[in-house]
């Protein structure tokens, strides 16, 4: 820590990036990406899968072919193209191709439900869909029936066939930054699915902030790998990687063994990963045999990370981790916390800085305020909301529900939280996830930043159960797991009870090997409440 501070009084000699974001201003909307970089790159290697590896003048001659293959069928700009994502190149040619066009993506993951697809398709009604037969082909079956004039594209053959009817053209109609690029639909677990659109202007502004704040030096030889599926937050590394003309590594799956793996193997400077995952490198067996020197950076993020988790990862790797706050509703980047923030080589910040997301970038304006709209001050907790130009364009065919979401210009996040004294923004809950006991309210994340100071901890989630009582979920790390269960709950339950306030304190606590995930590698905090609330 007194490193840390002696740097802070020293201040850092940090590279500007307003150079870089001033050759971004040379691109309008997200397809002029791959055309300067097919013209500028085109012999270095933009992409890695388990196929092989493709350059950039590879890269986009199946872009294009795939893109004209698609106008020889109908698709114009502005035509809804869909996909039930495979996370694999196939899903990134397809993206690029719908960039090229000027089309509306839809992507859903593999295990979107059917009713949700259905519901979502039919006020989109898709020119072109691709999907998977094998896994599947209930979704064939619905586009067969409700919409017969789509063109399905239904395996990895005869999206290759595509490709191979297809010229190398660029496409010739003339595209604006107003013109909607994609339309996201939620899950709808809560209701009908919510359609999140966003134009082309607002990825390409996404990508000028990160890269004036994030001060990242576009070109040479990084190469850049999600530890999560590009269907998620893991496509921000799309845009970055064809703007700088460096490698994006597609690994097989985002197992931990992969990941590791690919690492070593391709000599990954640039890695993107949830906080499950993150935590899953750290308690991976082994990991020092494991050559990941080639790391200069770790981005992590899509949901609050435990600061305990946060400077382990320093100790191990180094301050070389980044985060930043954006939803699906405004793109990062909202507010970062940078390298130096994190600490000094491997001595972490203080738990305070690594708690937070950051301070908010200039572009950008965070406010806490009450229900009722009443501006807060330094450390006085509220609803986060947030006014940035990377802001959605709004609920796609729902005008209420989209003027519910903005009050004053301002988005409302959904989330609460503060600005600490030293204006960085810390992430509490979600408003669903806060739990009410009577005259206290409980935000999960204080509780779970106490239980990750304990050494068995690996994941940890407070959920209350149908009597309003809390309950903490908890799973341990590999070093923990021979002992008895029981005994790990009684010395959690004590440690918790000495360094938590009584109205905080689990009345349960259940030790499981692991806690459930998401497709996109996130704690399942709703499968947690319909699995323990049941017992």
């Amino acid at each position: 820590m007194r490193r840390y501070l002696e740097s802070v009084k020293r201040g850092f000699s940090i590279p500007a990036g307003w150079l870089v974001a001033r050759y971004l201003q040379q691109f309008r909307v997200p397809r002029d990406l791959l055309r300067v970089a097919a013209r500028r790159y085109g012999q270095r290697i933009a992409l890695i899968t388990p196929a092989g590896q493709l350059t950039f003048a590879q890269l986009a001659d199946r872009v294009w072919r795939l893109a004209d293959s698609l106008a020889a069928r109908g698709v114009r700009r502005g035509d809804r193209v869909g996909y039930v994502a495979s996370g694999g190149q196939d899903q990134l040619e397809i993206l690029l191709a719908g960039y090229e066009l000027g089309a509306v993506l839809i992507g859903f993951t593999s295990v979107h439900e059917l009713k949700v697809i259905a519901s979502a398709l039919a006020d989109a009604k898709p020119k072109a869909f691709f999907y998977d037969h094998q896994t599947r082909p209930d979704v064939g079956q619905l586009l067969t029936d409700s919409f017969p004039g789509t063109l399905l594209v239904a395996n990895a053959e005869q999206h290759q066939q595509l490709i191979d009817a297809g010229r190398p053209l660029r496409c010739r109609e003339q595209l604006k930054a107003s013109d909607l690029a994609s339309l996201g639909f939620t899950s709808g677990t809560t209701g009908s699915p919510k359609a999140l659109s966003a134009t082309q202007g607002i990825l390409l502004t996404s990508l000028r902030l990160s890269v004036l704040n994030v001060r990242v030096r576009l070109g040479g030889q990084d190469v850049s790998m999600p530890g999560m599926p590009i269907s998620g937050a893991g496509s921000g590394l799309i845009l970055p990687s064809l703007a700088g003309g460096t490698t994006l590594v597609i690994p097989a799956d985002c197992r931990t063994a992969t990941l590791i793996e690919a690492i070593q193997r391709h000599r990954v400077t640039r890695v993107f990963v949830t906080p499950s995952t993150l935590i899953d490198l750290l308690d991976w067996p082994d990991l020092d045999q494991y050559d990941l020197s080639s790391l200069r950076n770790i981005i992590y993020g899509t949901a609050p990370t435990p600061s305990a988790k946060v400077a382990e990862a320093v100790r191990r790797f180094g301050a070389i981790l980044q985060q930043g706050y954006g939803m699906a509703e405004v793109l990062p980047p909202v507010s970062l916390l940078q390298m130096e923030d994190h600490g000094v080589d491997h001595d972490p910040a203080p738990r305070e800085v690594l708690r937070s997301v950051g301070r908010p970038v200039p572009q950008a304006r965070v406010r806490i305020v009450t229900a009722a709209g009443v501006e807060l001050g330094p450390g006085e907790r509220g609803e986060v909301e947030v006014q940035s130009p990377t802001t959605f364009s709004g609920y796609w065919g729902q005008p209420d529900l989209t003027a519910k979401a903005f009050r004053d210009g301002f988005l409302r996040t959904r989330d609460f939280g503060y600005l600490d004294a030293a204006g960085r923004l810390v992430i509490l809950d979600r408003d669903v996830d806060v739990i009410g006991t009577g005259e206290h309210r409980v935000f999960p994340r204080e509780v779970e930043e106490v239980v990750h100071e304990h050494p068995a901890i690996k994941e940890a989630c407070l959920i209350a159960d149908e009597d309003g009582l809390l309950v903490l979920a908890a799973s341990l790390r590999r070093s923990w797991r021979e002992h008895p269960v029981e005994e790990v709950r009684q010395e959690l339950a004590t440690f918790l009870a000495e360094h938590l306030p009584e109205w905080q304190v689990p009345a349960r606590i259940e030790v499981l090997d692991e806690l459930p995930r998401s497709y996109l590698n996130k704690v399942l905090r709703r499968d947690l409440r319909a699995g323990l609330v049941a017992k």
